[in-house]
């Protein structure tokens, strides 16, 4: 089976950013334009930025929106590579993003003031360049799916018996479906925060959490992580049913308390 992968929105409080870039040897400020408090998936599946279920614009094409506005006409192209890092690519020439520079206000626009496309400063100056950790919002088990409770649709009502014995039943309706989700032997690195390598610092459990699906914005569920730019045919809508915390410790006891568990119980999104 594949590994599975959740996608967490990303969230701007301001409407435009700057992003200072050098490409063909000249060197613009250019804005890079989203909707304040609209969802943005780091997938690079595509999908335009719209309202839709909240947001489900894909922020790598809007990072590539704002490159192509410069003044040389680059084609461009935004990517994950094969380690889910963000790549940067054009077509002719060369390109820089100057990350670190005084009129760049991008760099801080993700949670907590952290770069959100995940790089750590300037980058050099080639035809691509790639970030030195994951962007923000994804989160990759490393593990196929344990168990699956599928999606079902809890009935809501009630049953009550009275002292002779008379049952009476309420059925108030059905609900949207609900799913559990559950994964096991989570190595430490992509649950707590602590042990986050630099090559994933917001690919944690524990972030994706905190910053998001514990906050109760919604996540999509990827069984398989290689379908992560396919569209929307390749996951489905969920948002958290339970405020509990949904990882914990196997064991105290070597090695098991090296690997941790995670249950998910989500129901469906669909408006």
């Amino acid at each position: 089976m594949p590994n599975a992968a959740l996608a967490w929105p990303v969230v701007f409080g301001a409407s435009s950013y700057v992003l200072r870039v050098l490409y063909n040897g000249v060197t613009e400020n250019l804005t890079f334009s989203v909707t304040p408090n609209r969802f943005y998936w780091a997938v690079g599946d595509g999908q335009a930025d719209a309202a839709t279920l909240g947001g489900q614009g894909d922020l790598l094409r809007v990072l590539e929106l704002c490159i192509e506005t410069h003044s040389g006409a680059p084609s461009v192209t935004v990517t994950l590579d094969s380690n889910y890092r963000l790549r940067v690519a054009v077509a002719a020439n060369t390109i820089q993003l100057l990350w670190s520079h005084a009129s760049t206000t991008l760099d801080t626009a993700g949670i907590g003031g952290v770069n959100p496309f995940g790089y750590s400063g300037d980058t050099s100056l080639a035809a691509a360049v790639v970030s030195a950790s994951m962007p923000a919002g994804l989160w990759r088990a490393q593990r196929p799916i344990w168990n699956d409770g599928r999606p079902q649709r809890p009935m809501i009502g009630g049953a009550a018996r009275t002292m002779t014995g008379l049952v009476r039943v309420s059925d108030f309706g059905t609900m949207a479906r609900e799913r559990g989700i559950y994964f096991g032997r989570l190595p430490q690195t992509v649950v707590l925060n602590e042990y986050a390598p630099s090559t994933a610092l917001y690919g944690t459990l524990e972030y994706a959490w905190h910053n998001a699906i514990g906050i109760g914005r919604p996540f999509r569920l990827y069984e398989d992580e290689g379908q992560l730019a396919t569209g929307t045919s390749a996951y489905t809508l969920w948002r958290t049913t339970s405020k509990a915390r949904p990882y914990q410790r196997l064991s105290d006891d070597p090695p098991e308390s090296l690997y941790y568990a995670a249950r998910f119980m989500g129901a469906e999104v669909t408006s």
